[in-house]
């Protein structure tokens, strides 16, 4: 469990670092809802995880060596993509 985890931040830490190397830009990342809710709380123990829907999306900012989370379980895009389809 540990070892994993370690792999996934240390992954994500990489990607984050190559990407701001390159100038920056937004990067997404599919990764299974447990282990989203590792890395949210790992960095910030007060974020709430426990209703995290499938499929939603979570917004996580890099800079510097530093990670902020911007937002959890964001589900707009689908409700935007219902409205489009009922019309």
């Amino acid at each position: 469990y540990d070892t994993l985890i370690k792999r996934v931040k240390r992954g994500v830490q990489n990607i984050s670092e190559h990407i701001s190397l390159q100038g920056g830009g937004n990067v997404l990342l599919v990764v299974h809802g447990g282990m989203l809710r590792i890395l949210l709380t790992s960095i910030d123990k007060n974020i709430d995880v426990r209703e995290i829907e499938n499929s939603s999306v979570s917004m996580v900012e890099y800079d510097n060596g530093n990670f902020k989370v911007l937002s959890v379980n964001d589900m707009s895009y689908r409700r935007k993509g219902e409205e489009l389809r009922r019309k």
